[in-house]
């Protein structure tokens, strides 16, 4: 799907600092603003949040392929731009990038240039160097609006309407409105249809006063339309101008665009498709419907045309569903060569392209053109004719047989012969069998009960002596039999394998093919060099290592192409593969190793069972019972004294299972963890592992100590301050690496602690604050509480309003401001019903700001 076109986009910042969408609403107004002046449908607005899979397709896409830049700058909308991923700066940078026209819109010109941060940074310098223009809220939001189109925008990007107010009409209770369109066009108020607009001419409607929701529709297509929502307050004349024209010629364009990508494509990405009895036609790739199913039968495309039938007549369409030979006949073939073979009232002709009769309705059989000549029969007797429909083989034979090769071969008197394009005999009619194919320039044929190769100026290349039919393959050669041996021929008669052989089978994708001589396998590749010679009791394919495994006196090996046994024939018959890590398992005497590709056991066979390596260098090994693993080298780095291992983790160790508990072993076989719990987690990067043992949950360091209790329903890993939160009885707390509960379980949910030494805690839906000493320096009454500031004062929410506690929990200011920021140099900024000010810690306005 194409990315949608849009000439303006919207950035901002939907959230102020205290969560406050207050950028949405300002983007929405202007949104409507521009809706209202003529861009419809032209506007970007991210009013649902996108995903950031989407991210690159939607929204920088939408910015690349429009000219205007609108960027609202509310109070905070900069703050986030210091951090490389965040969405507004990365807009800017795109549209800086893609040449936009960037317009900053600074609403109630509470946007302060001068309050940016230091490390602001430098591909965004445009925000501190452009002048923004600031947009006034109440009455005069209209007015500056209307400036920024006029002076900013319009000259770039035309509106899709213009609206001019002309003298009052008599009438009180409607308003007169002219309509001029660039295209013929219905109007419509509500989905009412209320006239039509004639293209270039003035048409006057009435319209009610209050809202109308008009739309004006193309008459050739509903495609093309505009729609415009017109409040009138006032009974004065309106001039309404539409341009349709645009969208008609996009349309147009796009459609002959459409057709033209369609008629190029091959015929082999056409297949055709049934929906209620009919056929019709989509596109392999895409599943598109580009003919409707409409036809009682249709066949391939072949040529550019595919044959159809409508009506209980055949005919010809092209790829956009378009006839182009009527549908007049019984029957019809593919066309083939430029021409077509059609029946009609059972007698056969051919068409060309533009449906014109080239050879007259007459045969009662005929066959595909190839190389410029058709097989005819008529009158019981078959011959052939050329494009124009002259008889260039008389019609006296059998049968015949035409390929695209040049061969036609011909039947008289029960015997099969060829000739030529003009008709002349080549080859005598001698044989009992004449195969020709479209895939190779030669015919296999039989005589005497022999088979051999014959080429089509009538010269027999491979004579014949063979026992049984054969067929070429790609390369050139083909499998025979003669004195009941087996061997290989090419298409010059040349015996490339001597018929030696017991039996063969075909070639494999590794160019070599098992043979069979006096009992014993081998293989042979396509040059007729023995690879493996016949000397095995069974030889297997070559696998992508370049080997193949090998069998003799019932042991087994492998073999090179060279036919060097890499891997000596001295394993049980048990076959083996190699695996990606290089080693293949093996088996002798009964016991199990691994081997690598040089032929040396890397793991000596002496274990009940093993496994590949896995992915830590070690496989996993079973010796009188007991499991283990093995290293590369060969050493047991984990003994085999286990119920069952487990791969190494990034930490270096291993979980392992004893009498039914588990534990961890580091690369040195020592259990760092005893098998003791009913399951144990890798070591994190701070050095301890989580641990289960009787359904509780806890914690052990490096040394195997458990430093947290196994005591708890669930655990989280260690956070950076040192903590790990726990839940006991179905509340959750804190407990450090000593394992105290620096906070209790008795919370609903708790937090890491933040530098000042608390963390949030919740209980019955609230939130309050405790210090590592367990105690709730904020009590839980809160909806959201906010670190210490360095003064010793926290911000606090309740009802949806702010207010301070000090750190005995006290609220030094009640909760009653809409939005509020930390204290600096003893004063606070806050927000009360739309007003910013600062109060002192009293509580006491100290300045206000407007």
């Amino acid at each position: 799907m194409t990315q949608e076109k849009y000439d303006i986009f919207i950035s901002y910042r939907r959230k102020d600092e205290n969560g406050k969408e207050w950028g949405t609403s300002v983007a929405r107004n202007i949104l409507q603003a521009l809706e209202d002046r003529g861009y419809k449908g032209r506007v970007f607005f991210d009013h649902n949040k996108i995903g950031p899979e989407d991210f690159e397709k939607k929204i920088l896409g939408a910015i690349r392929q429009a000219k205007v830049f609108l960027c609202i700058l509310t109070t905070n909308a900069m703050d986030k731009c210091v951090n490389e991923g965040d969405w507004v700066r990365r807009e800017i940078c795109q549209a800086i990038e893609s040449g936009l026209n960037i317009i900053f819109l600074n609403p109630d010109n509470e946007f302060n240039h001068d309050l940016l941060s230091d490390n602001f940074p430098k591909e965004l310098e445009i925000v501190k160097t452009q002048n923004s223009i600031e947009i006034r809220s109440g009455q005069k939001f209209e007015v500056d609006i209307d400036d920024v189109v006029k002076t900013y925008i319009s000259p770039i990007v035309q509106p899709n309407y213009i609206i001019h107010k002309r003298p009052i009409n008599r009438d009180s209770n409607v308003a007169t409105v002219r309509i001029k369109s660039d295209l013929d066009c219905r109007i419509l108020n509500f989905d009412e249809e209320i006239g039509i607009a004639k293209a270039g001419k003035y048409t006057t409607i009435q319209l009610p006063l209050g809202d109308n929701e008009l739309k004006f529709v193309g008459v050739e297509s509903d495609k093309d339309y505009e729609e415009l929502s017109l409040s009138i307050d006032d009974n004065h004349q309106r001039i309404i101008k539409i341009n349709l024209l645009d969208k008609y010629n996009a349309r147009k364009q796009a459609e002959h665009e459409h057709e033209a990508y369609i008629l190029n494509l091959p015929d082999d990405e056409f297949t055709t498709f049934e929906d209620g009895g009919k056929i019709g036609y989509i596109l392999k790739s895409t599943n598109e419907i580009v003919i409707p199913a409409i036809f009682e039968d249709a066949r391939k495309f072949c040529e550019e045309f595919a044959r159809v039938k409508l009506n209980q007549s055949w005919g010809f369409i092209n790829k956009i569903g378009n006839c182009v030979i009527p549908y007049k006949y019984t029957y019809a073939e593919d066309f083939c060569e430029g021409l077509a073979a059609v029946n009609k009232n059972g007698q056969w002709g051919f068409v060309n392209k533009t449906g014109e009769v080239i050879v007259s309705t007459r045969y009662y059989e005929v066959q595909n053109f190839f190389d410029g000549l058709a097989g005819v029969k008529l009158g019981g007797k078959w011959g052939c004719i050329n494009k124009v429909g002259q008889i260039i083989v008389s019609l006296k034979y059998e049968d015949i047989s035409h390929s695209k090769n040049g061969f036609i071969a011909v039947k008289q008197d029960g015997k099969w012969g060829c000739i030529n394009n003009y008709g002349k005999i080549v080859c005598q009619c001698i044989y009992n069998k004449f195969i020709v194919s479209n895939k190779t320039d030669l015919a296999i044929v039989k005589r005497n009960g022999k088979w051999g190769c014959l080429r089509k100026d009538g010269v027999e290349v491979v004579p014949c002596v063979y026992d049984m039919e054969f067929s070429f393959d790609e390369d050139g050669s083909a499998w025979v039999k003669r004195d009941g041996k087996y061997g290989r021929v090419n298409k010059e008669g040349v015996e490339v394998i001597p018929c030696q052989y017991d039996d063969t089978y075909p070639f494999d994708e590794d160019g070599t093919a098992l043979t069979i001589r006096d009992g014993k396998w081998g293989r042979i590749n396509k040059e007729g060099v023995e690879v493996i010679p016949c000397q095995y009791n069974y030889t297997f394919h070559f696998d992508e290592d370049g080997t193949a495994e090998v069998e003799i006196n019932g042991k087994r090996g492998r073999i090179n192409k060279e036919g060097v046994e890499v891997i000596p024939c001295i394993y049980d018959n048990y076959r083996f593969d190699f695996d990606k890590d290089g080693t293949a398992e093996v088996k002798r005497d009964g016991k199990y190793g691994l081997v690598n590709k040089e032929g040396v056991e890397v793991i000596p066979c002496q274990y009940n069972y093993t496994f590949h390596f896995d992915e830590d260098g070690t496989a996993i090994v079973n010796r009188e019972g007991g499991w283990g693993r093995v290293n590369k080298e060969g050493v047991e780095v984990i003994p085999c004294k286990y119920d069952d291992t487990y791969s190494f983790d990034e930490d270096g160790t291993a979980q392992v299972k004893r009498d039914d508990k588990y534990g961890r072993v580091n690369k040195e076989g020592v259990e760092v963890i005893p098998c003791k719990y009913d399951f144990t987690f890798p070591f994190n990067k701070d050095g301890t592992a989580q641990v289960e043992r009787d359904g509780k949950w806890g914690y052990v360091n490096k040394e195997g100590v458990e430093i947290v209790p196994c005591k708890y329903d669930d655990t989280y890993p260690f956070y950076i301050d040192g903590t790990v939160k726990v839940k006991r009885d179905g509340k959750w707390g804190r407990v450090n690496k000593e394992g105290v509960e620096v906070i209790p379980c008795k919370y609903d949910d708790t937090y890491s602690f933040d530098e000042d030494g608390t963390a949030q805690v919740k209980r019955d839906d609230k939130y309050g604050r405790v210090n590592k000493e367990g105690v709730e320096v904020i009590p839980c009454k809160y909806d959201s509480t906010f670190p210490f500031n360095k003064d010793g004062t926290a911000k606090v929410k309740r009802d949806g309003k702010w207010g301070y506690v000090n750190k005995d929990g006290v609220e030094i200011i009640p909760c009653i401001y809409d939005a509020a920021e930390y204290f600096h140099d003893g004063k606070a900024k806050v927000e009360l019903n739309g007003k910013s000010f600062r109060i002192n810690k009293e509580g006491k306005k100290v300045k206000w700001f407007l």
